[in-house]
């Protein structure tokens, strides 16, 4: 174990919240006449603290009701309010390097996933001790990109094989899921009891312990799908990352309706690399080549 040297730190934070549509009350700017989404806040760091630089990952933690997001080319998390307001930075002393994603337990405990390490780093800020753990699946070692908790232990995407590998609480592999189409898995999501992982044809539909339940093929129209939400209702939306757009899919993966699109100004998204909900039904979207994250609500 490594001792922590530096912990959650205060830092200023610019908020950058959009102007009130005309003649309108509750805030935000339309994306499109026909989106009912709008820009609630855009969050660039500022003041005290150095700027976002590349920021990846992103995670609600739903008992303190904190966001986290994973800023690499800083390496740092930065945490923040419901809200968008900072709250802290926090590096572990040293020991997180280039933080891709993440994770929050509910005794606090964060697992960090970072780009040039094969397994993750466990972080407990109450015992003030980081620990790196290997992750190995088949023997072979796992560089997870993506990460999300799964009953007792946590599911990742292993960017190399592309295969989402299943861990208990104590690191050992407990199940695998191959991607059936070429180049692998992009992201996936927990939702309604099942898997939807995402390829950069398909949506594929797993139960939780891993059997195959369908695939839904992509519209030709999308460029590059990178990542992708469901609402509460099971609405998919798939980030395109090169056009810089969020599709809204039909159920037979058809294209219901876009917002956004490439760009830098507000409302425009530059090589954008991930799409969540939060409890509240609100929208976030990392924003990597503006280096921001940007907040949408209806």
């Amino acid at each position: 174990m490594s001792s922590l040297l530096t912990g959650f730190r205060a830092a200023a934070l610019l908020v950058t919240t959009t102007a009130l549509l005309a003649g309108g009350a509750g805030g935000g700017v339309a994306l499109a006449a026909v989106s009912p989404w709008q820009v609630a806040a855009i969050l660039k760091v500022g003041g005290e603290t150095r700027p976002f630089g590349q920021p990846s990952g992103w995670y609600h933690d739903p008992v303190s009701d904190r966001v986290y997001v994973a800023d690499p080319e800083n390496d740092r998390l930065l945490s923040f309010s419901p809200s968008g307001d900072f709250l802290a930075e926090f590096n572990a002393g040293g020991e997180i390097r280039k933080p891709a994603d993440m994770i929050k337990d509910g005794k606090g405990i964060f697992r960090v996933l970072e780009y040039e390490y094969a397994g993750l780093v466990e972080v407990d800020p109450a015992r003030r001790s980081a620990t790196r753990h290997d992750l190995l699946s088949k023997g072979v070692p796992v560089y997870p990109r993506r990460i999300s908790p799964s009953n007792d232990g946590f599911l990742v995407l292993d960017k190399k094989s592309g295969s989402l590998v299943f861990y208990d609480g104590n690191y050992r592999e407990t199940a695998r899921i191959d991607c059936p189409d070429p180049g692998g898995f992009r992201d996936f999501v927990l939702h309604g009891g099942e898997i939807l992982a995402l390829s950069g044809k398909k949506i594929h539909r797993y139960a939780p312990t891993g059997e195959h339940r369908d695939a839904t093929p992509l519209a030709e129209t999308i460029e590059f799908p990178v990542s992708l939400a469901c609402d509460p209702g099971g609405l998919v939306y798939l980030l395109d990352r090169h056009a810089g757009k969020v599709a809204v899919l039909q159920p037979g993966g058809q294209v219901a309706s876009t917002f956004l699109g490439r760009g830098e100004n507000e409302g425009e998204l530059q090589y954008p690399s991930l799409i969540r909900f939060d409890a509240r039904e609100r929208l976030w979207i990392v924003d990597e080549g503006n280096n921001r994250v940007m907040v949408l609500r209806k």
